[in-house]
């Protein structure tokens, strides 16, 4: 016969209505801060950007997230929490400057703002709607998905491969960290919200995993 422990279970009961109550306030915690950089990205000078890590590169400031997202959900992000684009890429040093800032990643790649204009086109475009004028930019063989597959969205690539620093189409739903981009002139920029959406709580968003360059809740691993 087995005897229950009525003080153990109450003691294992209390223990989870504690475990529960901690998630929950934690991402509470979690979106009212990501609310909070909104706000402040609502009306912020120049001067208050550079103070706060962005970095200046001609008429533009950058920002490196360091969180693993979606291209979607990075997209999304510096728009909301910002008030900014993913970055665009012009130049070769402009493109050195982004590997730069997003500390050269090992192994997953840093999501920009380029992404196909339909799936599986052969034209690409930028989120800010400036012009596809940097056609160097490109890592060997690539893009490497021409019209089939779900390689859409536009990376720079890990240190592993011969992608290096370069642009690479990749699946738009791998998780990867990724970089803002703002116009000095605050009128191109998009608006920033504090409505944000309650799922980057959860830990699909943020949980980025440094060592590995993927979120930790992925099995899936950056191939180029």
């Amino acid at each position: 016969t087995t005897t229950t422990n009525p003080q153990r279970g109450a003691t294992m009961v209390s223990s989870t209505l504690l475990a529960v109550v901690g998630v929950m306030l934690f991402s509470t915690m979690a979106l009212a801060e990501l609310a909070e950089l909104a706000e402040q990205a609502k009306s912020p000078t120049n001067a208050q950007l550079r103070n706060r890590g962005w970095k200046q590169f001609g008429d533009k400031l950058y920002k490196h997230e360091d969180r693993g997202e979606t291209w979607e959900d990075a997209k999304l992000y510096c728009a909301m929490v910002h008030g900014a684009f993913l970055a665009s890429v012009h130049s070769k040093k402009e493109q050195i400057m982004l590997w730069t800032l997003a500390k050269s990643p090992r192994r997953a790649g840093v999501w920009v703002g380029g992404r196909r204009r339909s799936t599986g086109s052969r034209t690409f475009v930028w989120t800010d709607d400036s012009d596809w004028d940097y056609e160097y930019g490109w890592g060997p063989d690539q893009p490497s998905n021409n019209g089939v597959g779900r390689k859409d969205c536009i990376s720079l690539g890990h240190k592993r491969y011969r992608t290096k620093g370069k642009m690479f189409d990749h699946d738009c739903d791998g998780r990867q960290s990724f970089v803002c981009m703002r116009h000095l002139r605050k009128s191109l920029n998009p608006t920033p919200s504090s409505d944000l959406p309650n799922h980057w709580t959860t830990p699909k968003h943020g949980n980025y995993n440094k060592k590995n360059g993927i979120s930790s809740t992925t099995t899936t691993t950056t191939t180029t």
